[in-house]
């Protein structure tokens, strides 16, 4: 029996850091994308209304995937979820790398904004059926830290790079490292099952998604998600020439923040 419990532990310890690791994936593909812009435009010849279709390629592809995989996590399982999330980083990746071309970075972009919704939908209720009490609310706080954590590190690396002359082709190359530790992470391990029944089937699923309580914290989600990823695309690109790095400076804020709760945790 002890053995067991070990097992179970250990077994739950490595698909959280698998998490972290796809969560990771996501910040990067978020701050080295917004860090490479500049250079995107100037090779490919690209105007300011191209790169703002390619980048709301990212915002389409992220809650489309993070809804519907939420709704058929149970159903399908977070396994599938994530080996389709793998499946869309690692080709949008290379797509992007290889594509050269503005409908390429479109599909590209969408692809990866997939696979990060996907990370959501799948890792968030794996975390919450894997813990129990304070300390599943540790765990999705350390979690959900390393999406501004990720951001701050992709940020310097791209910043980093920028500044040694290193193509954006490069810059993406680091997006796959982590895409790879979190696919090794997560092969071969057993996911853990729902907490509450109803909870495992969609039709339950979708009844909790009318309740008033959700439809009013969609609506204030909505507009926070906006508000805050629209603009921190662009900050780079527009105060290239001031000196200031806003999205290093908003990335680490938001970490300690997160880091001071899992302290109070």
């Amino acid at each position: 029996m002890e053995t067991k419990t070990t097992e179970m532990a250990s077994n739950a310890n490595r698909l959280f850091y698998a998490s972290c690791f796809a969560l990771i994936t996501t910040a990067f593909s978020f701050s080295i994308r917004a860090g490479i812009l500049p250079q995107l435009g100037e090779e490919l010849s690209l105007s300011g209304e191209q790169l703002g279709f390619i980048n709301s390629m990212w915002f389409l592809g992220f809650p489309l995937s993070m809804v519907v995989g939420g709704l058929i996590y149970h159903k399908v399982g977070g396994k599938a979820i994530m080996q389709f999330a793998f499946f869309a980083h690692a080709t949008g990746i290379i797509l992007t790398i290889y594509s050269g071309s503005y409908i390429g970075l479109l599909i590209s972009t969408l692809l990866i904004g997939l696979g990060n919704g996907c990370t959501e939908a799948a890792c968030n209720p794996m975390i919450a059926d894997a813990y129990q009490g304070n300390r599943m609310s540790t765990m999705l706080n350390r979690f959900h830290m390393w999406f501004p954590g990720g951001i701050a590190i992709g940020s310097l690396v791209s910043g980093f790079m920028t500044d040694l002359s290193f193509s954006w082709e490069s810059q993406i190359w680091l997006i796959l490292i982590p895409t790879l530790v979190y696919a090794y992470l997560f092969f071969g391990q057993s996911w853990p099952k729902a907490k509450v029944e109803e909870a495992a089937t969609i039709g339950g699923n979708f009844k909790a998604m009318l309740s008033p309580l959700f439809i009013f914290m969609l609506v204030c989600m909505a507009l926070t998600a906006i508000s805050e990823f629209g603009p921190n695309q662009w900050v780079g690109l527009i105060l290239s020439k001031s000196g200031a790095n806003p999205m290093i400076d908003s990335s680490v804020n938001r970490w300690f923040n997160g880091c001071s709760k899992i302290l109070w945790w």
